[in-house]
């Protein structure tokens, strides 16, 4: 009897084991963060309300402005009245350049083309002028790095485009999507990832890459690029789910990788992307705060990784609903109108016939749109159910889109991609902005950003004196009236308090708004840019006797600095004392240092420009956001290599 016992215990003991191991490897694949549509709606409500009413006056540019506008029109929930101070600011903008956005920088015109093309407008007419026609011009789009191509062909698949004749006065090569493709599948790196310019494969460019090419991925040539491109961003996924550039876990990359992923129908389950039980949600969600985004954990929320995080979301978003891609806007082409919002019965830019649930379809990402769940498939993905169908399908049996092996992709127009940065523009310099996206040089110039201070800064003088003359005012009547009608002791008395008063209200006066500040401390700056006579076949004409000799121009020294001085407060107060020319603009409270000295980013080659270190580190934001300590020593460098020659 005894003998039995053990035995059943022994049996007991091993099946528990078994079990043990069972439940630890299935669980060893499954994912903390899925969100369904309802819960990504709600999210994108939340960011939704807090970009407008942060940015209140949105206009051209990579931030607050196009970009912007992209993420809220393709969630489809954003108000007539808001695209109607764009569009109005942007045709401001657009006559006042006479349609050249740029001479340099022809991610310019992708960028805009396709935030007309969210809204429904036709960029080939906009107030007259064809912004397709810059991107006609092959050799000018691919003049500045792979993001020219990469944006040029994510604006033209976005409307389905057919890219019309250049201007006559150009007589380089003329765009096809032939070009655009080749260009972008060979400059592929070895690693499987892509590189701004040549060099060390990043995460955010290789993102970008892969979503301006989804569309095409029945090319067999783009199907293995894309396949080498996810096993890198597979390769370079943090624990936590995100993603990393310059060592930096941030934001705007792990957005980036989940709008690759949305375009190439791949499964934020898919156990290729999920690292420690982490899925990409998880890594992003990590910078979400109540309705925002911060660029790292660290730091405060910012519109630049709000506005990137919100478009990673809602490609995701669209996925769900069973609506097309992110970048495919045929859907907006055709209701050229602003309906109204169901819920709040306000006007807005949102598509009417858009698919209900009696005739969805299970969505891409593996998951049905009332996220039932289901088992694992058979290639390394985890589904829900059957995929969304379309017409490119990838035969692998891990093949890129990570769902079943009878799925069949997205339709034609899966367009891709997103910026904007990040890397919207065609600076990968950390001057510039947070992380090592980059910002543009938009919206507000340096002298119209210091003169609404300085006006504000004289406005509240004007009330404090105002309100001085009205308090004396107010003292010597009542004084007068004391003399008149009250006893003499009184009437001192009564007296002395006016002093008093007076004296206290001098002391505050008018000009309390323009006293000194208050020092804080010293610190050391430094400007040079001695890179440039390594570099000097590549230096603009004209610029060659301009270089100072030693390559300094503003010497190393010790200054003094002000209570919540940034390093561009000290920079730019230095200069001015040396008479040194400087040039610079701002988006929202992000400034982004262009020249000084007259040397400008691109003056030296197309990865030159403008950086800062604090202490031989070069930080992840923009130099207005950086608060100087005392002790600090700031160099400002120029480099010719991306940063690479200056580290």
């Amino acid at each position: 009897m005894r003998e039995k016992v053990l035995s059943t215990i022994k049996k007991l003991i091993f099946m528990f084991l078994i079990m043990l191991c069972v439940v630890s490897q299935s669980t060893s694949t499954q994912c903390k963060t899925v969100l369904n549509k309802k819960q990504t709606e709600s999210y994108l409500q939340k960011i939704s309300k807090y970009e407008m009413s942060t940015i209140q006056n949105p206009q051209y540019g990579s931030i607050g402005g196009e970009w912007l506008m992209i993420g809220l029109a393709r969630f489809e929930k954003v108000p007539s009245s808001y695209v109607e101070i764009y569009l109005n600011n942007l045709k401001e903008y657009v006559k006042k350049c006479d349609g050249v956005l740029s001479t340099r920088k022809y991610t310019e015109y992708s960028r805009v083309v396709l935030a007309l093309t969210s809204l429904g407008i036709d960029p080939e007419n906009f107030e007259g002028y064809d912004l397709l026609k810059s991107l006609a011009e092959f050799d000018n789009v691919n003049k500045l790095g792979i993001n020219g191509p990469t944006y040029a062909l994510i604006a033209l698949d976005s409307g389905d485009y057919a890219i019309p004749e250049p201007a006559k006065s150009y007589d380089g090569k003329v765009t096809t999507r032939e070009k655009l493709v080749g260009l972008l599948v060979n400059a592929q790196n070895d690693d499987g990832g892509w590189s701004y310019m040549g060099g060390k494969s990043d995460v955010d460019v290789t993102a970008m890459a892969m979503q301006a090419l989804a569309n095409y991925k029945k090319q067999s040539k783009v199907e293995k690029a894309l396949e080498k491109g996810i096993e890198y961003l597979s390769k370079k996924q943090n624990k936590t789910g995100a993603y990393s550039t310059s060592n930096s876990e941030n934001c705007e990359s792990t957005a980036q990788v989940l709008t690759a992923m949305s375009m190439l129908n791949i499964s934020v389950k898919d156990s290729r992307f999920i690292k420690n039980r982490n899925t990409v949600l998880d890594g992003l969600l990590q910078f979400y705060s109540n309705g925002a985004f911060k660029h790292t954990k660290d730091t405060f929320v910012n519109q630049m990784a709000t506005e990137q995080g919100m478009y990673g979301l809602v490609a995701y978003y669209r996925n769900l609903a069973d609506d097309s891609n992110l970048y495919d806007m045929g859907d907006a082409k055709k209701n050229n109108n602003y309906g109204t919002d169901k819920k709040t019965n306000k006007k807005s830019y949102e598509k009417k016939g858009s698919k209900t649930s009696e005739n969805k379809k299970k969505n891409s990402l593996g998951n049905t749109t009332d996220n039932s769940t289901g088992s694992k498939s058979n290639n390394n993905s985890v589904s829900s159910g059957n995929s969304k169908k379309s017409n490119a399908s990838v035969n692998s049996n891990k093949n890129i889109s990570g769902t079943n092996s009878d799925t069949k992709n997205k339709s034609k127009n899966s367009k891709s991609k997103k910026s904007n940065n990040n890397k919207d523009n065609n600076n990968k310099i950390s001057n510039i902005e947070d992380s090592g996206n980059t910002a543009e040089s938009v919206n507000v110039s340096e002298n119209e950003a210091h003169k609404a201070i300085n006006q504000k800064q004289k406005e509240k003088s004007v009330k404090n004196c105002i309100i001085l003359i009205l308090i004396i005012a107010a003292l010597a009547t009542a004084t007068g009236i004391g003399i008149f009608v009250r006893k003499k002791k009184k009437t001192t008395k009564l007296t002395m308090v006016a002093l008093v008063l007076l004296v206290t209200v001098t002391m505050s006066g008018c000009g309390k708004s323009n006293a000194p500040q208050k020092e804080a401390g010293n610190c050391t700056i430094l400007v040079e840019c001695s890179t440039i006579y390594d570099n000097l076949k590549d230096l603009d004409k004209g610029l060659k006797n301009h270089i100072p000799k030693d390559g300094i121009i503003l010497k190393s020294q010790k200054v003094k600095f002000y209570e919540k001085d940034t390093v561009y407060d000290v920079l730019k107060r230095q200069l001015d004392k040396n008479s040194i020319l400087m040039e610079a603009s701002f988006t929202g409270k992000s400034a982004y240092v262009e020249g000084i000295d007259n040397i400008y980013e691109f003056s030296c080659g197309k990865k030159s420009g403008w950086m800062y270190s604090v202490n031989d580190k070069y930080p992840q934001v923009s130099c207005s956001e950086y608060t100087v300590k005392d002790g600090d020593v700031i160099k400002w460098r120029y480099t010719c290599d991306l940063g690479e020659d200056v580290k």
